[in-house]
């Protein structure tokens, strides 16, 4: 999926605002970049909007309208807010103007993809440890949980057998700011920092590094996350990645 165009119209802080986005990468370098994730997310309808639950600001003239290319063909969508219900109404067509209902179900993505699609940094949820609790769910999920958030497929063998076979496949990345590092996972699946020859030692990082690191291990996660949709759909309509402030020109790229 690419957002090739991104229309604003009196949402939040944004009296109006016109888009252009480059293949599959959303860049927040921009002053209202948290509007922007905001709308993107009305657009796509990500399960994001719940986090802004009762925190968007919907003006009777808000509407938010993107211009979307899946795989060659392009669908209109625009969503139009309601200030009375605090909610949005849809409306999506192809290139021919007919409605297409089934917009939201084609490009419908697991919670897990979804929320991966859009990189926050958080100390206290990294993703240098996300297939590591992938690996062992039943200590880092509740019961039940990591199977809704993955529409099932995280609690099977094909599952297990991607994230095996990607942990003992994955090579060593150089990490851009440290040529004496590379980046690699433990076999219990934890994204760690090497010395070049390969081993492990305790290592300190400024903010930024650690930042960067993170950065890494996000795009590593979601490549592992394209690698099981090709096995459940081969079909599967992928988000745009949204890019922050400061990581969009990194010098590296998933493997």
């Amino acid at each position: 999926m690419i957002i090739k165009k991104l229309k604003i119209d009196d949402f939040e802080d944004v009296e109006h605002l016109e888009l252009s986005f480059s293949p599959q990468v959303i860049s927040l370098e921009m002053p209202v970049a948290d509007t922007v994730r905001k709308a993107v997310a009305v657009i796509l309808k990500s399960v994001r909007m719940k986090d802004f639950a009762g925190d968007l600001c919907i003006k009777p003239g808000t509407s938010i309208s993107a211009e979307i290319d899946i795989n060659g063909e392009e669908y209109f969508v625009t969503a139009r807010g309601s200030p009375e219900t605090g909610g949005f109404e849809y409306d999506v067509r192809d290139d021919r103007g007919d409605h297409r209902f089934d917009f939201y179900d084609m490009i419908h993505v697991c919670e897990e993809e979804d929320r991966l699609s859009c990189f926050h940094y958080d100390e206290g949820k990294p993703y240098s440890r996300r297939l590591k609790q992938y690996k062992d769910i039943e200590k880092y999920y509740p019961e039940g949980v990591f199977s809704e958030i993955t529409d099932g497929i995280g609690c099977t063998r094909t599952f297990r057998a991607l994230l095996n076979e990607y942990i003992k496949g994955f090579r060593y990345q150089r990490f851009p700011i440290r040529d004496d590092r590379r980046v690699a996972i433990r076999n219990d699946g934890e994204f760690v920092l090497t010395d070049s020859g390969g081993a492990m030692e305790p290592i300190s990082l400024t903010e930024g590094e650690r930042k960067l690191f993170e950065y890494m291990c996000f795009l590593y996660v979601n490549d592992f996350w394209k690698r099981v949709e090709l096995v459940r759909d081969i079909n599967h309509v992928s988000r745009p990645v949204m890019i922050p402030e400061g990581f969009c020109n990194a010098p590296f790229s998933p493997h």
